[in-house]
């Protein structure tokens, strides 16, 4: 949570299981962060385990398995989603259809 980008530095981030490593505050700071990070109209892409474990007999007790919708509404401030989906492979090898990924958008001058 410490790291620090100049405004405006990133046309594109990309995360995967990064925000169910953090408690609900950290995620909104971080938001915050993403939000100066990215050029207007840059995007980012998460990747999240929500609801249940992606393997559910091995749980991660330091895991946050969120809705869906707190990662929607999280973005929904200043973000524009472009795209989402489930992960297949996981659908397909643990029957877990709750591997989710977003593509937002950051809306050009706004900034939380």
């Amino acid at each position: 949570m410490d790291i620090n980008f100049a405004q405006n530095s990133f046309d594109f981030i990309y995360t995967n299981w990064l925000f169910m490593c953090l408690e609900d505050e950290e995620c909104f700071l971080l938001l915050e962060q993403i939000s100066q990070w990215l050029k207007p109209n840059g995007q980012i892409f998460v990747r999240e385990s929500c609801f249940i474990p992606s393997i559910p007999n091995i749980p991660s007790p330091a895991s946050h398995y969120r809705s869906s919708g707190f990662y929607l509404d999280l973005f929904n401030s200043n973000f524009t989603i472009v795209a989402l989906g489930k992960i297949a492979i996981y659908e397909q090898r643990y029957n877990n259809p709750n591997q989710l990924w977003w593509l937002f958008q950051k809306e050009p001058g706004k900034v939380l």
